[in-house]
C-alpha cells in the first residue's frame, strides 16, 4: 500500500520557495548599507595606512611614495590602491623638510589621513660620481686618447640627454649633473654639468665658459685641453641640433663658422652663440 502523504508533491515545490526567501534575506543582511564584522556589529573603525614613515631623498631625486606602504579596513580588506596621496606642499628641487598626506577611506565613508616628514637634501658628489664611474666604464677603454674620450663622452651625453626648458642655473654642478642622470633631460647649466663631471672623471682637463654678460640669453659650455693639445670649446647642448662631432671639439674660428650654422638650425637662437670674453680665459687656439 502507498503510504506516501497526498500532499508530498506540494512539499516539493514549497522547498525552493523556503530556499529562494533565504538567500533573499541573506543578502539584504549581509549587503545592507553598511560593512558589518563577523560578529555581525557595524564596522565603525577606521581604516589603516600602514608603513609609511620619514622619507629622505635628494634634490631632484623622483620619489616612490607608495614603496612599502599598504591600506586595510577592519575586516581586512585591501584598500591599497584607496589611498590618496597629496605631494602639493612638497617641493624636491629645493631643500628643506616638507609635508606630504596619505589618505584613504573604507566602503563605510570612515577615513584616515596619515602625514609623514619629506627630507629633501643637497646632492652628495659621491653618489654622482660612482653613477658617472659606471657610464665611463662601459663606454671608454684604456688604449683610448683623450680626444677619444671627449668624443666618447660627448657621444653618450647626446644620446641620454634632452634639451629642456628647465632652470637648474641656480644648482650646483653636482645638483644639475645628478639631475641629468635621473631625469635626462634639462638646460645648458645641466649639459654642462653632466658633461664636467664626467670629463673631470675621465680625467681631462676643462673648465667652464661664459657667453658674455649683457647678451639676450646666457649659456654656458666647457673648455677641454686634451692630451695638451691647446684648449677647445666643447658644448654637448648643441649635439641636439645633428651637428655630429663638430661641437665636441673646435677652436675660436671654428665658433664663428659654427654659430652661423646653429642660427640656420634654429632661428630662435642668437648670431654670436659663442661669444665670451677672451680676458677671462686662457688662450683658446685659433
Amino acid at each position: 500500500m502507498n503510504t506516501r502523504p497526498k500532499h508530498w508533491h506540494f512539499q516539493i515545490f514549497l522547498l525552493p520557495a523556503f530556499i529562494l526567501t533565504g538567500v533573499v534575506c541573506f543578502g539584504l543582511y549581509f549587503f545592507g548599507t553598511s560593512v558589518q564584522s563577523e560578529a555581525g556589529q557595524p564596522d565603525n573603525k577606521p581604516p589603516v595606512i600602514a608603513g609609511t614613515g620619514t622619507i629622505y631623498t635628494y634634490l631632484a631625486d623622483p620619489v616612490l611614495y607608495l614603496q612599502g606602504v599598504e591600506a586595510y579596513d577592519d575586516l581586512g580588506s585591501d584598500l591599497t590602491d584607496s589611498i590618496i596621496i597629496d605631494t602639493s606642499a612638497v617641493d624636491l628641487f629645493s631643500e628643506g623638510i616638507y609635508t606630504v598626506i596619505y589618505n584613504v577611506e573604507d566602503l563605510n565613508g570612515l577615513l584616515t589621513e596619515v602625514e609623514e616628514n619629506v627630507h629633501v637634501i643637497a646632492v652628495d658628489p659621491e653618489q654622482v660620481n660612482k653613477k658617472v664611474d659606471v657610464i665611463l666604464k662601459n663606454i671608454l677603454s684604456e688604449n683610448m686618447t683623450q680626444l677619444d674620450k671627449i668624443k666618447a663622452i660627448y657621444s653618450w651625453v647626446g644620446r641620454n640627454v634632452f634639451y629642456a626648458g628647465t632652470n637648474n642655473s641656480e644648482q650646483s654642478v653636482y645638483e644639475s649633473a645628478y639631475f641629468a642622470l635621473i631625469h635626462r633631460k634639462g638646460d645648458c647649466h645641466v649639459f654642462y654639468s653632466i658633461s664636467e663631471v664626467m670629463l673631470t672623471r675621465a680625467g681631462i682637463p676643462n673648465m667652464p665658459i661664459e657667453r658674455i654678460p649683457g647678451t639676450p640669453l646666457s649659456h654656458r659650455w666647457s673648455l677641454v685641453n686634451p692630451d695638451e693639445l691647446g684648449w677647445h670649446h666643447y658644448d654637448s647642448l648643441t649635439s641636439q641640433l645633428g651637428l655630429g662631432f663638430k661641437t665636441a671639439f673646435f677652436t675660436d674660428s671654428q665658433a664663428m663658422e659654427l654659430a652661423g650654422q646653429i642660427l640656420e638650425l634654429d632661428p630662435d637662437l642668437m648670431l654670436d652663440y659663442y661669444t665670451y670674453d677672451p680676458k677671462l680665459y686662457p688662450e683658446v687656439v685659433q
